[in-house]
C-alpha cells in the first residue's frame, strides 16, 4: 500500500515491501522488512534524497530505489538508482556515503546526484519504490532483473580479480622492484580482447602505470615498489574472495 502526497517539489511514499519468508521471518514483529520514504528533490533538481529503514536482523549489501521523475509538462521519467555494498560490508572499501550497505534495523538518508547529462534534471516531483534489495546471507528481493544482474557482476569480479592476483602472483615470483613491476604490467596485457575492459585489470593497469611512471622520474624506490605490488595482489586476493563468497543466491 502506497501513500502519496504531491506538490511541486515533494511526493512522500512510504513504500512497505513485504517478501518471502526467508527475509520476512527476520524483520521485526509487524513490520515490513524494507521501507522507503521521503523521496526529495534538492539542489534545485540536481540531486534526490529519501529516507530507507532496514527492518530486518540482515545487513543489506546491495540495492537500488526506482525513481520515477514527474515533469511540469505532465511527462515522467523512471529509472533505477543505487549500488553494490559488498566490499564495504566485507571491510575492503569505505563508503564515504555511508548509504552503501544498509545495517540491520537502520535507518539512512540516501542522496542520489544527477549529472547535467543524465536528462533527469528539472524534474517538478519524485516518487520512489524498491528496485532491488540483496541480503547479506543471499537472500533478496524486488526486480528480478536487476537481482540477477548483482549476482551475476559479483560472479564476473570474482573471476576477472582472481586472474589479477594470479597475474600478480607470477609477477613477484623471483623478481623484485622495477623488474617485477615491469613483469606485472607485461602479464597485465591480455591476450583475449574479451577481458581487456574489466574494472579490475583496468585500474589495476592505471596503478601500475602509475608506479612505472614514478619509477622512471626517480620518485618511487624499489622496496616502495615491492610494497605496492604486495598490496594490490592482497587487495585482488580479498576482493575475489568477498565476490565469491557472496555470488550465491539463496
Amino acid at each position: 500500500m502506497r501513500f502519496r502526497y504531491r506538490s511541486s517539489m515533494l511526493v512522500a511514499v512510504p513504500v512497505l515491501l513485504l517478501v518471502a519468508a526467508p527475509v520476512a521471518l527476520n524483520a521485526q514483529s509487524g513490520q515490513a522488512p524494507i521501507v522507503m520514504s521521503s523521496a526529495e528533490l534538492v539542489e534545485g533538481g540536481a540531486a534526490f534524497e529519501l529516507t530507507v529503514r532496514n527492518n530486518t536482523r540482515l545487513a543489506v549489501t546491495a540495492w537500488g530505489v526506482d525513481a520515477e521523475f514527474t515533469y511540469d509538462d505532465g511527462k515522467t521519467r523512471g529509472g533505477i538508482w543505487g549500488g553494490e555494498g559488498v566490499y564495504t560490508f566485507e571491510g575492503i572499501r569505505t563508503d564515504e556515503s555511508g548509504q552503501r550497505v544498509i545495517p540491520p534495523g537502520a535507518t539512512i538518508r540516501a542522496r542520489f546526484p544527477m549529472s547535467d547529462t543524465s536528462g533527469y534534471r528539472g524534474a517538478a516531483g519524485i516518487s520512489v519504490s524498491l528496485g532491488y534489495a540483496v541480503f547479506e546471507d543471499g537472500t533478496a528481493v524486488g526486480s528480478e532483473f536487476h537481482i540477477a544482474r548483482v549476482f551475476a557482476m559479483r560472479t564476473e569480479n570474482a573471476r576477472n580479480w582472481l586472474r589479477v592476483q594470479e597475474a600478480l602472483t607470477r609477477a613477484r615470483t623471483g623478481a623484485t622492484g622495477r623488474a617485477a613491476l615491469a613483469r606485472a604490467q607485461s602479464e597485465m596485457v591480455y591476450e583475449d580482447e574479451t577481458n581487456f575492459g574489466d574494472n579490475a585489470a583496468r585500474g589495476t593497469r592505471i596503478n601500475l602505470s602509475m608506479y612505472a611512471d614514478r619509477s622512471r622520474k626517480g620518485l618511487m624506490s624499489d622496496s616502495r615498489i615491492d610494497e605496492l605490488l604486495l598490496k594490490l595482489q592482497r587487495e585482488a586476493e580479498a576482493i575475489t574472495k568477498a565476490a565469491a563468497k557472496h555470488a550465491a543466491r539463496r
